[in-house]
């Protein structure tokens, strides 16, 4: 129950982080567009792991999901491809993403007038900001499927644990609105605790 638990948690957070893409990619080529595909995007993310767990559970009967030693999809009989080929469907389609947006963002005009050494902090940065965001430093934990390297896991440790420290600091910490948001908070409580 837990080897199924995780499976279907891990691909959840995978199909937000596809959601999140396309809600990127969709503010970038529609501008101006107001709708919300948001309540969509939430559907599809935990309703499709729930289709790929139940056909993977029914094709299985249950076996290759985790034993007496480990709680995880087994290597063995290719039960493990069940995350790991959505995964990389999604990893390919948020770079295809990434790239789209970077490449959209170097050609708007203001970014045109800008000098080349600007334009190329812009998009390292633009890059370094989303990759975290669209979860493509999981390509690492792909690879150490590949090479089991110890070097390359502690790699995929390393980048992946700082994942939600990226998130908050560029997609929280980062907004402005956040930031008055938590100053507005701040100058209440200090004006609460100087009045008492």
């Amino acid at each position: 129950m837990v080897a199924i638990f995780l499976h279907y948690i891990f691909l959840v957070v995978f199909c937000i982080m596809l959601g999140e893409g396309v809600l990127i990619l969709k503010t970038v080529v529609y501008v101006f567009d107001t709708s919300s595909v948001a309540i969509d995007i939430l559907i599809l993310a935990y309703g499709f792991p729930t289709v790929i767990i139940s056909a993977t559970m029914c094709a299985t009967n249950l076996r290759g999901y985790g034993d007496e030693t480990f709680c995880w999809l087994s290597s063995e009989g290719g039960v493990i491809w069940a995350f790991i080929g959505p995964v990389i469907v999604i990893m390919v389609i948020n770079v295809i993403i990434l790239v789209y947006v970077i490449m959209t963002m170097l050609r708007t005009r203001a970014m045109r007038d800008q000098s080349h050494f600007k334009r190329a902090t812009s998009a390292m940065w633009a890059l370094l900001v989303l990759s975290g965001l669209l979860g493509t430093t999981w390509v690492v934990g792909v690879l150490t499927l590949i090479d089991d390297s110890v070097y390359l896991q502690y790699v995929f440790v390393a980048v992946n644990s700082s994942q939600g420290l990226f998130i908050l600091c560029f997609q929280c910490l980062g907004q402005e609105q956040v930031r008055e948001a938590l100053r507005n908070l701040w100058r209440r409580h200090t004006s609460f605790c100087g009045a008492n």
